[in-house]
């Protein structure tokens, strides 16, 4: 968010406020992971999946899969992707204080899916080109269903001012990446929402042969 950008006073105002409510403890961001029974049975909700803890010694993500979204937010999507529809967007809530675990339903599952399993499809169909512009246009054709869902997205749901096409579609693959690896581990897909931990150093990522992602923290 570069603020000497917003000429009108108001505009530059509000930029501050939003700066300074991101960097705040009590700023609040979306992690997607998957979890076996036995991850589910150990997580403390209190604690960001993208930190370590006194029970958890090493963090299941890492700090940079923290998004700037809410379930209010991803609702507004489940509505865009099952329309009519009595599906709900969450199998189960947990709630521990300021930070929640939602497990995705299976219709919103699904739903990710078919927009990752299309992206897949056009890629696969794209012949090998050479060149940066060559390359870049093919990856705004290969991507065009996320940016087409993502658009919406962006119309149908309250985002902070500033918000752009590029960042709600970022949110949109990371949920759908999310919920393929769910399908491929045999896991259920959750978000939690909570207190955001800095970024600071990118953290080393290792992945287990049976579970999910883990972050060394040390």
């Amino acid at each position: 968010m570069d603020i000497r950008l917003h000429r009108s006073p108001v505009a530059r105002w509000r930029a501050y406020l939003e700066l300074f409510a991101m960097l705040a403890p009590w700023h609040r961001e979306a992690v997607f992971l998957t979890l076996s029974d036995d991850d589910l049975a150990r997580f403390d909700v209190r604690t960001n999946p993208s930190s370590a803890s006194a029970e958890r010694h090493t963090a299941l993500a890492s700090p940079f899969d923290q998004y700037w979204t809410s379930p209010t937010r991803l609702e507004a999507l489940f509505r865009l992707l099952v329309p009519s529809s009595g599906a709900r967007p969450w199998t189960e809530v947990r709630r521990v204080g300021r930070a929640s675990l939602r497990e995705f339903s299976d219709p919103f599952g699904s739903a990710l899916l078919a927009i990752r399993a299309r992206v897949l499809e056009l890629d696969a169909a794209e012949p090998a080109v050479k060149g940066r512009r060559a390359k870049r246009d093919q990856a705004e054709r290969v991507l065009a269903p996320y940016t087409e869902v993502a658009g919406h997205w962006l119309s149908a749901a309250v985002w902070p001012a500033g918000m752009e096409l590029w960042g709600v579609t970022t949110i949109l693959q990371a949920a759908s990446g999310k919920a393929e690896s769910a399908r491929l581990l045999g896991q259920a897909c959750y978000c939690w929402y909570g207190p955001a931990v800095r970024t600071g150093t990118r953290p080393k990522v290792r992945r287990l042969p049976d579970g999910p992602r883990v972050v060394d923290t040390a």
